[in-house]
Order: structure tokens, then C-alpha cells, then sequence
């Protein structure tokens, strides 16, 4: 297995697609993060919104994409790191009791919560 380091030119993505997403009212971007799956190695952006709560994953993926590709980050943000989720999904709630709301540019070098482990987090928003 290859473990994907979070390295400054992902950590300025990120930010760049934060922002993006922030940016979008329709999106209205609970939490972002990079997230390293410990079992794979690999490095996903998790977003949350509302829309996976009430329009579903699919309706939230396009949205977020047309935020991505509006700002021009499309070319170098591959769709499939994105992990979107709902506002309660099990690590952002978790998140929310570990560090908070309102809290930003954050690493942890561990996180657990119900079956999803993750030996580097960092989060850019948390609502």
C-alpha cells in the first residue's frame, strides 16, 4: 500500500477549493477537510452540506462540481478525492464534539469515530 502524504501544493488546493465552495451559497458548506483513509492510504476531500441530506449524493456532487469548475480548479482537483456527506454524517459530528465549530486550518494526526479512521485530518471549515 502507498500512503498519500498531504503536502503543501494539496494543503493550497484545498484552501482554493474551500473557498470555492464557500463562496456558493447554494452549497452551504458545513465542513471540508483532507482526510487520509489509514486502510488505503489515500487522500480524500470530504465536504459536508445539507443538499446530501435533502436532495441526495448526486445533487451535492453536481453542485459542488459547478462551484469547482466555475473557479478553474477543475483541471487540478479530480473529482474522485471528493467525499461528500450530510451534516450529520458520523465524522462531522464527531469533528463538531472533538474541536468545535467555527474552527479552521486545523490538523489532527488522529481521528476515530465509528468505524472511520484517519491518521491525518485537516480541516479548512467546520459549522
Amino acid at each position: 500500500m502507498v500512503t498519500q502524504e498531504l503536502v503543501k501544493p494539496q494543503l493550497e488546493l484545498g484552501e482554493q477549493v474551500t473557498r470555492a465552495l464557500a463562496a456558493d451559497s447554494k452549497i452551504d458548506l458545513r465542513a471540508a477537510a483532507w482526510w487520509r483513509d489509514e486502510e488505503t492510504g489515500q487522500l480524500r476531500f470530504l465536504v459536508s452540506t445539507p443538499i446530501c441530506d435533502t436532495h441526495g449524493p448526486r445533487k451535492a456532487y453536481r453542485q459542488i462540481r459547478r462551484a469547482i469548475e466555475k473557479n478553474g480548479l477543475l483541471d487540478r482537483f479530480p473529482l474522485e478525492l471528493l467525499w461528500a456527506v450530510g451534516v450529520d454524517h458520523a465524522i462531522v459530528k464527531r469533528l463538531r464534539d472533538t474541536v468545535g465549530t467555527g474552527r479552521s486550518d486545523l490538523l489532527l494526526s488522529s481521528f476515530d469515530t465509528d468505524g472511520f479512521f484517519s491518521d491525518c485530518l485537516y480541516l479548512y471549515a467546520l459549522k
